[in-house]
């Protein structure tokens, strides 16, 4: 008897329906499903959708086969990495792509049972993050963002000390997928969202670097408790500043804030923020604000070095200067790592006025600006004056930007006939490695062989077939497998539009 479960994941808007054949003496079942093309990845996808690729590239680490560097960012830092090549990593692999009881696991994630050596141990130290708030004004709403890594499945708790002049202003769930469309309309200001559509397209045929790019958010929280759901691995941005109705104390603010699981029993973390006041006080104020200060950067594959491409685009709104005059200003780099630069920008203002503002930043290919996976700070200066000069003032803003290699993520394919239950997550990137991970559950009181085979549009990524499940009574089985191959750079703009079919079929 043979059972055939068809599942596509298409990159296309159009929902097609769903189509099953009689079951009876062919036994066979088909599911067709069509659904949006999801973007670029970060490495908190790969945590929550291929966490075994992670644990085999931890694998190569210790065994010298793979630069520890590389991987760091991908885990979660030099911490999580540390504590992941002090354990028997050959076992707990073993331990996770053998058949085993559905239930064993009590419902954990994979990447949960990873960091926690399957229960066996506690999830590792990630170490403190720092948070630093420069030149505050006094009637400036400050604020900065941080991304912070869940270390265990439930939720992550925010805790700040009572009475901080510091407070947490928003947090959000981050999807992992590097997306092009701003969640909130109207968040982004019009001259940046123009900007962005005009831009052309080159190197691949990939749009040029980071343009108007923001990880995905899932989860929203503007306002306490400031406690959200994730999974372990999950990325989560928190944004730590001063409330717009409260002073700046003069001699500026610094707290700890404390992440954790809720209980504080699976994990902590400590986030020290420091706010330092602008000293002296400028005769004028223009009440600057960023409506993004985190960006994500996606790259093409293969670029000669030296190349300067466009990266991001960074909004500006100037507002409400103080006293009440008009004036013009120029907006410079003042930091950042090497080969970032921007192209200053001057504008005007009015006495009550607002402008608006996109500043096009730029990065050198193989210079400190293009390092990969780790997110960066650099900051501009905004400097303004009255005309005639009577009086001027300055700020720096600071951001922070993470580039990521060019890749394409399907929607998870998934089928379920005959007490089978398989899924699939697909990635392919631009250097020509395609990555699979997915499983399959039995729920029958026999064995189930199953058979699984991939197809991006006609092309079969990992001939022959994909791979076997072989499966027992009420089990399941968790499996992956990378490969690279010339034909998925070649054709890596054609084949990231194409659907994507995994075939399972159980005999």
């Amino acid at each position: 008897m043979t059972l055939r479960i068809v599942a596509f994941a298409v990159a296309s808007g159009i929902a097609a329906p769903a189509l099953a054949q009689p079951t009876g003496a062919s036994d066979s079942f088909a599911l067709a499903r069509s659904v949006q093309p999801q973007g670029p990845v970060t490495p908190a996808y790969l945590r929550l959708h291929h966490p075994l690729y992670l644990l085999d590239l931890c694998r190569q680490v210790k065994a010298g086969a793979r630069d520890p560097q590389t991987v760091a960012p991908l885990v979660g830092g030099q911490p999580v990495l540390n504590a992941l090549l002090a354990r028997d990593l050959d076992t707990l692999f073993d331990t996770l792509t053998m058949p085993q009881d559905a239930t064993a696991a009590g419902g954990a994630s994979l990447w949960s049972r990873i960091l926690t050596q399957d229960g066996a141990a506690q999830a590792p130290d990630p170490g403190p993050i720092d948070v630093r708030l420069s030149d505050v004004q006094p009637r400036a709403a400050a604020s900065q963002s941080f991304r912070a890594t869940a270390l265990a499945d439930g939720v992550l708790l925010a805790q700040v000390p009572d009475g901080s002049a510091l407070q947490i202003l928003s947090m959000k769930t981050l999807s992992g997928i590097v997306s092009k469309i701003d969640p909130a309309p109207g968040t982004v200001p019009a001259a940046l969202v123009e900007l962005a559509t005009a831009f052309s397209t080159f190197g691949l045929g990939v749009p040029p670097a980071g343009s108007a790019l923001f990880v995905a958010a899932e989860t929203t929280r503007v306002q306490g408790p400031w406690s959200v759901p994730v999974q372990a691995g999950q990325d989560v941005e928190i944004e730590v500043g001063f409330p717009p109705t409260a002073p700046v104390p003069p001699a500026g603010a610094s707290t700890t804030i404390q992440l954790s699981d809720g209980s504080g029993a699976l994990w902590l973390q400590n986030v020290n923020v420091v706010a330092q006041p602008a000293l002296p006080l400028d005769p004028l104020f223009v009440a600057v604000s960023a409506s993004q200060k985190f960006f994500d950067v996606v790259e093409w594959t293969g670029p000669v070095c030296g190349t300067v491409a466009p990266a991001m685009l960074v909004p500006l709104t100037l507002s409400n200067p103080f006293p009440a005059l008009g004036g013009k200003g120029t907006v410079t780099l003042a930091s950042g790592p090497q080969g970032l630069s921007i192209a200053p920008v001057g504008f005007t203002f009015q006495p009550g006025g607002t402008v608006s503002l996109a500043l096009q930043v730029f990065i050198t290919f193989c210079s400190a600006s293009d390092q990969r996976e780790v997110a960066q700070p650099f900051s501009v200066k905004v400097s303004y004056q009255t005309v005639p000069l009577t009086a001027s003032g300055s700020q720096t803003v600071t951001f922070h930007y993470t580039t990521h290699e060019d890749s394409q993520a399907w929607p998870t394919a998934a089928g379920k006939a005959g007490g089978v239950d398989c899924a699939q997550n697909v990635v392919l990137y631009a250097s020509g490695a395609v990555l699979r991970s997915g499983d399959c559950a039995n729920d029958n009181f026999y064995n189930a062989n199953v058979l699984e085979d991939i197809f991006i549009g006609s092309w079969r990524p990992f001939p022959p077939h994909g791979d076997v499940y072989l499966l027992g009574f009420f089990n399941t089985q968790q499996h992956f497998f990378s490969i690279q191959q010339s034909l998925a750079q070649t054709n890596y703009i054609w084949l990231r539009n194409q659907p994507l079919t995994v075939v399972w079929t159980k005999y």
